[in-house]
């Protein structure tokens, strides 16, 4: 069964290795752009989750600690998988995660056992090629591959059992190869060869569940494999299918010291004669603080993406920056643009700060509270939205890296902060423009500026 559409040459040839950056016994992220490492809390995983190993740097180490996963950052609608795993020290549990909501999923209600909402294929020892539900609305039905008819199947909990094969998976240190075929309505798992699991139909079905204040089915998303308590490897990782809205990394390289596609602005024109305030080496950004100014995206964006980012201050020092969206004017205060900020500031990330005044704006849930009352005298301060209450502040302590994800639709923004959401807005009269990153006198760096 051919269900990508392509001929056999051409589904062999799409046939891609995901490789990771870096070199033997790094971490596969963050410095890899098609990796991106998370826990369960939203945060980026420790260096020491995922490593590289074998003699070639080939094989993805997982320690299974702490709890999380390791995830594409390309997303995918249908595509052939395929991949081999093994248990190198001791039995244990990791999965495939299918469809995999990355953004903003901490801050998701229904979440089962704190995973993010997807289609699981179980790895287990013993279990490999089990479908696990994982998140409200998430449903499939299952084909008996003996008759060819749709039943509910051999269904625990939220589990649909692969059907009875003995002996499919090979004993503890050795590897098995599973295979995942994933179709618009269907999706049929081997395990070394042999068909262990079909479902159909259910949330694989666009119009799945969907009614108001529901869940829809599918959406393309990516795979990713779990951090779930045991040391677990993977090699030889191939997909076969054209990603849906492939993320492209906006910080890719530098020509003669410039940034490309980005340019520095200064707020006073003199500090130009002071030198640039950022400089990126081995993908991450430097940002001094001094002079003041940002880096701005040549190109327009909008009105719809997503776009991600990660951020860490001195451990020594406190700071402030933000992330300017929809850049259209230069110098409307104090040397700022035209945008709409969404803060970096310690202890305030997320918060949104409206430059320019009677041409940006936006309305948030309790505006009368969340807004900055206009005091006599002050220009702006009354333009600064906070972000929504937090029993907790979701950044990690200075000097460890947080991660913002940003998500605009139309006229619509979502902010998210280490996977928790910390504000949205509706009614942006501003829906389009550059993106810029701020030098607002304290030293941070940024890595892995992703649009999608």
């Amino acid at each position: 069964m051919n269900i990508l559409g392509l001929s056999a040459a051409a589904t062999f040839a799409a046939l891609i290795l995901i490789s990771t950056d870096g070199e033997k016994g790094a971490p596969p992220t963050p410095s890899s752009e098609r990796w991106q490492a998370m826990n369960l809390d939203g945060a980026p995983a420790p260096a020491s989750t995922w490593t590289l190993t074998g003699e070639a740097g080939e094989v993805i180490r997982c320690s299974g600690g702490p709890k999380g996963f390791l995830a594409s950052r390309a997303h995918y609608r249908t595509m052939e998988l395929e991949f081999d795993w093994r248990w190198p020290e001791k039995a244990g549990n990791s999965g495939l995660l299918l469809f995999t909501e990355t953004l903003g999923f901490a801050s998701l209600k229904g979440r089962i056992g704190g995973w993010p909402r997807n289609l699981e294929i179980q790895l287990q020892s013993g279990d490999a090629g089990h479908f696990v539900m994982l998140g409200p609305g998430v449903g499939l039905d299952v084909i008996d591959p003996a008759t060819g008819e749709v039943h509910k199947g051999d269904r625990i909990d939220r589990i649909f059992r692969r059907r009875a094969v003995d002996d499919v998976e090979k004993p503890l240190g050795e590897w098995n190869t599973m295979r995942v075929e994933v179709g618009l309505d269907e999706i049929v798992v081997y395990v070394n060869g042999v068909e262990v699991n079909r479902g159909v139909g259910g949330s694989l079905t666009a119009g799945h569940g969907l009614k108001e204040g529901g869940v829809s089915g599918f959406r393309p998303g990516p795979f990713a494999f779990q951090s779930e308590g045991a040391p677990i490897e993977f090699r030889n990782v191939k997909v076969a299918g054209a990603p849906t809205s492939a993320q492209r990394a906006l910080l890719g390289g530098s020509v003669d010291g410039e940034i490309q596609g980005w340019t520095q602005v200064y707020r006073k024109p003199d500090d130009a004669a002071k030198g640039p305030f950022a400089k990126l080496e081995n993908k991450v950004l430097y940002v001094t603080g001094q002079p003041g100014g940002y880096l701005q995206t040549n190109d327009a964006l909008g009105p719809r993406y997503q776009l991600s980012l990660e951020w860490a201050w001195q451990k020594e020092r406190a700071g402030n920056s933000g992330v300017l969206l929809h850049v259209t004017k230069p110098d409307v205060l104090f040397g700022w643009p035209q945008s709409l900020e969404v803060q970096l500031q310690s202890g305030s990330a997320g918060d949104f700060w409206v430059i320019g005044d009677d041409v940006v704006d936006l309305e948030v849930p309790n505006m009368e509270t969340r807004r900055a009352l206009k005091r006599e005298g002050e220009l702006h301060a009354h333009r600064r939205v906070r972000r929504l209450p937090l029993k907790a502040s979701p950044e990690q302590p200075r000097g460890g890296w947080n991660r913002m994800d940003i998500d605009v639709v139309d006229d619509a923004i979502r902010v998210y902060v280490n996977g928790q959401l910390v504000n949205e807005a509706s009614g942006l009269t501003v829906r389009a423009g550059a993106i810029a990153l701020q030098s607002e006198g304290a030293p941070v760096r940024f890595r892995n500026v992703f649009l999608r």
